[in-house]
């Protein structure tokens, strides 16, 4: 059976709640993550403004959709006339809920580049095309919206002009998503391998790299789903429409979480402290520290050709993979390693 465009709506309304419940756990538990369970002093300003950016575009979404369902239902007496209120695109509260909509889409693309950069300990080779298709992204979605206030009330959102500003919103955020998860896991992946071969380190990274995929591909999946129903004309665009905005705070928040807590479906009994770029988290049980000594030792003649020796060590240590395999890498181009691992 055909959805109509008021079983929609309503079905949307309820999505939408379902997912903001979820969604407002998940925030409340990244709240406490992030300034309860940190393991320094310094508290991660950016993430912390991040999600509750987040947060509060996803219940000014939310709100916008219950403002529009009772109008919609209560305010006309005709379904025809909640038809046409519905189908109108340059309606104000319309454009404001997809003005949200867009908002909080380019917020999470723009983190998850952020997370790209830092990951690839800010290379900006690889970030670059990530940012100029955010760029795209947000100019095509500020066309889209101007298209939208120029159409008539009456006019469809699957209109041909709209479709292609609008799918090709859609298709850039997924490519975003896609290649930047795809770039992140394979980083953490290379690290784990290089730092396992050249230390024999017991603790993986996995853990954070499932949770880093499996976010993302959910995040996949709702965006490819979307764009199934709403090239194929369907009102069942709506319901996954309107959980996108939830949806991306659930996302985002359920990689803090999983990882803070050290929850992951490969192994859900893992504690550690991971850090992804500047982001560290503390579980349960600390990691042992890894210590890694190099010396450097030249050697020169004095006054009468007598040999004289110099020599000077410094230790690097670390509880992070990442963090140990970039600091031997900047230390690597001046002293020898001469001694590994010291355990404690």
């Amino acid at each position: 059976m055909a959805v109509g465009l008021a079983e929609a709506t309503l079905i949307s309304l309820l999505m939408e709640s379902i997912l903001f419940g979820i969604f407002t756990v998940l925030f409340l538990a990244t709240l406490y993550i992030l300034i309860m369970r940190r393991k320094s002093q310094q508290l991660r300003i950016h993430i912390l403004a991040v999600s509750v950016c987040m947060y509060v575009l996803a219940l000014m979404h939310l709100a916008v959709d219950m403002h529009r369902a009772i109008v919609g239902f209560v305010g006309f007496s005709d379904s025809s006339q909640s038809e046409v209120y519905f189908n109108a695109l340059s309606n104000s509260t319309s454009l404001f809920k997809n003005g949200i909509l867009i908002a909080q889409i380019l917020l999470g693309d723009g983190f998850v580049i952020y997370r790209l950069y830092m990951v690839w300990f800010c290379d900006k080779r690889i970030a670059a095309p990530a940012i100029l298709c955010l760029l795209a992204s947000f100019c095509v979605g500020v066309i889209t919206l101007k298209k939208e206030s120029e159409v008539t009330p009456t006019t469809l959102v699957f209109n041909d002009e709209l479709k292609l500003w609008v799918t090709s919103f859609f298709s850039m955020t997924l490519i975003t998503n896609f290649s930047c998860t795809a770039l992140i896991a394979f980083r953490i992946w290379r690290i784990e391998l290089r730092t396992s071969a050249m230390f024999r380190l017991n603790n993986s990274l996995s853990p954070v790299m499932v949770a880093i995929i499996e976010s993302g591909a959910i995040y996949s999946a709702t965006l490819i789903s979307l764009l199934a129903t709403y090239l194929s004309g369907s009102d069942g665009q709506y319901p996954v429409l309107d959980s996108i905005a939830q949806i991306i705070g659930v996302v985002f928040s359920l990689i803090i979480v999983r990882i803070g807590l050290g929850i992951s479906s490969k192994d859900t009994t893992h504690h550690g402290t991971t850090s992804i770029g500047p982001i560290n988290f503390s579980s349960q049980r600390p990691l042992r520290p890894v210590s890694v000594h190099m010396t450097r030792t030249r050697t020169a003649l004095d006054d009468q050709g007598e040999t004289l020796g110099m020599s000077r060590t410094v230790s690097v240590s670390s509880n992070t993979a990442v963090d140990l395999e970039s600091k031997v890498n900047a230390s690597r181009s001046d002293y020898e390693i001469t001694k590994t691992q010291q355990r404690i």
